[in-house]
């Protein structure tokens, strides 16, 4: 009998390990009549289990502040506490970016984006400004799409910009939901902490060799 309830765990373990994980993301950008106005919600879920969420809304109500004033209002508010030493600092942030920037690679072809929205309407009141800027942002759309679709395959799409010739208005949305196997995502954390390990022990030995080498 044990050797059953022994086979049914390793079973359901293993499903388990093959179900998708959800990522949701929403960012929404208003500025219409001097109204400045960013709302940012992101979720993860696992089946029916929400197991992660934010949610930010910043707005100019205080007429002293503009929107990025806010942003940068809202960074330093997070990031008040004693930072260490500029050279350690600079190095760690630089090690944070290259850990996303290899785990994003590493999950080249392990994700799938279900669905992917992108509103757009900009627009102001010299046309040609409108026109060229407009062309712009679908340039730079067309590339941003192009990197990611790259890194995994699209479902389902929908881009949409629409220039406004009479109002100086810029809103945006942009929503996004990216599915991968848990099983990826535990292999490209487990791999990447192998490689760290590893550099970690090749510098120890280094600096082991160049301390010896030193009378």
């Amino acid at each position: 009998m044990e050797f059953f309830y022994g086979l049914a765990l390793f079973l359901l373990s293993g499903l388990i390990l093959f179900l998708p994980l959800s990522f949701a993301i929403r960012v929404d950008i208003y500025y219409v009549q001097g109204i400045k106005k960013l709302s940012l919600a992101a979720e993860a879920s696992f089946l029916f289990l929400k197991i992660w969420k934010l949610q930010r809304q910043l707005s100019d109500d205080d007429p002293r502040l503009g929107l990025w004033d806010t942003m940068l209002l809202f960074w330093l508010e997070r990031h008040e506490k004693v930072q260490p030493s500029s050279t350690e600092f600079d190095a760690r942030k630089s090690g944070r970016k290259r850990s996303i920037y290899a785990f994003i690679l590493h999950m080249q072809g392990k994700a799938t984006v279900q669905q992917l929205s992108w509103d757009t309407t900009i627009g102001g009141q010299d046309a040609m400004k409108t026109a060229m800027i407009t062309g712009s942002l679908w340039a730079f759309k067309g590339a941003l799409l192009a990197f990611i679709s790259r890194l995994a395959p699209f479902k389902q799409v929908h881009v949409k910009i629409s220039p406004d010739f009479n109002h100086p208005v810029v809103i945006s949305q942009f929503q996004c939901i990216i599915t991968s196997r848990l099983v990826h995502i535990i292999y490209v954390t487990l791999l990447m902490f192998v490689k760290r390990i590893r550099w970690w022990f090749k510098g120890w030995i280094h600096s082991r060799k160049t301390t010896q080498a030193v009378p």
